[in-house]
């Protein structure tokens, strides 16, 4: 709706407050309408922009997934040392 009324820079910034909460495995499509919101109106700075959160997210994401990994294995661990 932004866009539709001439709001870049807020369109923009919603996309960035949004991008917080989706992974690029899980939401690639809100990657992909971001990514096409930056060729059409942005420029060479704003797509690289774009291009840096999302490495950043997809780290965070990685992170979590690995510590919750690394958790759920250490519980498992936990578990059949307590067997013995």
């Amino acid at each position: 709706m932004e866009r539709t009324l001439g709001e870049i820079d807020r369109a923009r910034a919603i996309f960035a407050h949004a991008s917080e909460i989706c992974d690029p495995k899980v939401h690639g499509h809100f990657w992909d309408t971001w990514m096409d919101f930056e060729v059409k109106h942005g420029n060479e700075d704003t797509l690289r922009e774009m291009l840096r959160v999302k490495r950043s997210v997809q780290q965070t994401y990685n992170t979590s997934v690995k510590h919750m990994s690394a958790q759920m294995i250490a519980a498992g661990a936990a578990k059949v040392c307590a067997r013995f």
